[in-house]
């Protein structure tokens, strides 16, 4: 077979796309920005407020800052969820209590989480759509809203995706979203607070966020060589992926990423992919310019159908395993759609000692899987460890954490393509 080079989640965009996306910043002016905001949530099919923001993460921690003056400090938060989310509450000044996820990828422990709600002075409560599967969150809204505790959507994995008929991103009382390198739109960065109608977030604060918006608004030509830097950053990404190292680096890499997790995951990032935007004090520079607003109305355009292609490749995937013994899939059950990003497995407890040999050996093929996301629950990682607080054991996460594995779908993958994916791994499993 011939050496692919798949990313974890291929952008649906390039040089073209990109020029026409600065044909359309230059002759609209800032009006582009406001655009795209109004027709994400129409895209949402809500009738909340949509501000673009330099990041996910910079989107929750205004938020927050704007939360904690009334609302006390403790934000609950699942413990198998991206440390991004943990930082941005310790950023705003507020503490993250770490709750237990369900046996499953993507779950919850929601008596716990009731819980905690029900006691204590809890500010908001982060309900998490990991990896494209909405969690059900309408059984804590009630009890949340009774106490006056706000409920947000973390949808930095999710757009498109279904709870009832509600699409994920408008139940909850605030909502964020996510446009950095492999989430379900990538501007190559960039967020998006989305703050529905029953938001605790009034018009005077709405309108100190956009004052911060426009005075972080660049260049149009720094957003240009910025995105152009990110366009280019992807093929040298995508070039390593395929190109195995030799078996000593293997060792030391693996040794490595054993003993630091995911400070050793972000550092290797950076070493394949130089360009990334400014993270802490200073805004990110470029991130809610008017190239990325004019991009993103394309991509909100094309997006139905690659999603149709990106689930279509999910269940193709789910299929090879079905009858396999080499773990389990994320399931949607219940009334929830999903909007699959990349397909998560969760590997039998026997074949744990597999997994990072799996993941470098699909790499190998050029497939980028591995225990990216993530290798180490939220009390596990460096950053958060005298941060957060646990709210009983999070045995479920940690779990998780240990034996789950990404693999690719996205929609540059050919049916042939998933297949072979999918005998390497029951080869490497069974």
């Amino acid at each position: 077979m011939v050496r692919q080079t798949f990313d974890t989640v291929e952008e649906f965009w390039g040089a073209e796309d990109l020029q026409r996306a600065v044909d359309l910043a230059s002759n609209s002016g800032p009006s582009i920005i406001g655009l795209f905001e109004s027709r994400f949530i129409d895209y949402l099919g809500g009738t909340g407020t949509a501000l673009f923001f330099p990041s996910g993460r910079a989107a929750l921690r205004a938020a927050l800052g704007i939360l904690k003056s009334s609302r006390g400090k403790d934000v609950l938060v699942p413990a198998f969820c991206c440390e991004a989310v943990g930082e941005a509450i310790h950023q705003a000044g507020m503490r993250p209590l770490l709750i237990d996820s369900g046996t499953t990828v993507g779950s919850i422990d929601g008596s716990t989480c009731l819980e905690a709600i029900r006691g204590g002075d809890v500010c908001a409560v982060i309900i998490p759509h990991l990896f494209g599967l909405p969690l059900d969150l309408r059984p804590f809204l009630e009890c949340a809203r009774q106490r006056g505790v706000v409920v947000i959507e973390d949808c930095a994995h999710c757009l498109g995706g279904r709870i009832g008929n509600a699409q994920v991103g408008t139940l909850g009382d605030l909502s964020f979203f996510s446009f950095s390198y492999d989430k379900p739109i990538s501007l190559g960065g960039g967020g998006l607070l989305v703050c529905n109608p029953d938001s605790p977030i009034n018009q005077q604060s709405l309108n100190h966020l956009r004052e911060f918006q426009w005075s972080t608004s660049p260049a149009l030509t720094n957003e240009i060589k910025e995105l152009e830097e990110f366009r280019k950053s992807l093929e040298s990404r995508r070039a390593a992926i395929s190109s195995p190292l030799p078996p000593h680096r293997r060792g030391l890499l693996r040794a490595a990423r054993k003993a630091l997790g995911n400070v050793y995951v972000r550092w290797a990032a950076r070493q394949v992919i130089p360009y990334r935007f400014r993270e802490g004090g200073a805004p990110l520079s470029g991130s809610v310019g008017l190239v990325r607003a004019a991009l993103g109305l394309a991509l909100l355009g094309k997006y139905p159908s690659v999603l149709a292609r990106r689930n279509e490749n999910y269940a193709l995937l789910a299929d090879q395993f079905s009858s396999q013994n080499v773990g389990s899939m994320m399931t949607a059950s219940g009334q929830v759609t999903p909007a699959w990003l990349k397909a998560k497995l969760m590997v039998p407890e026997s074949r744990q000692e597999r997994i990072d040999a799996l993941g470098e050996f699909l790499c190998s093929k050029g497939f980028r899987a591995g225990r990216f996301n993530w290798p180490r629950s939220q009390d596990q990682q460096v950053g958060l460890v005298f941060k957060a607080r646990a709210v009983g054991s999070l045995r479920n996460a940690h779990r998780l954490a240990r034996l789950s594995i990404d693999l690719p779908i996205h929609q540059n993958m050919e049916p042939s393509q998933l297949r072979q994916m999918a005998s390497y791994v029951i080869a490497w499993l069974s």
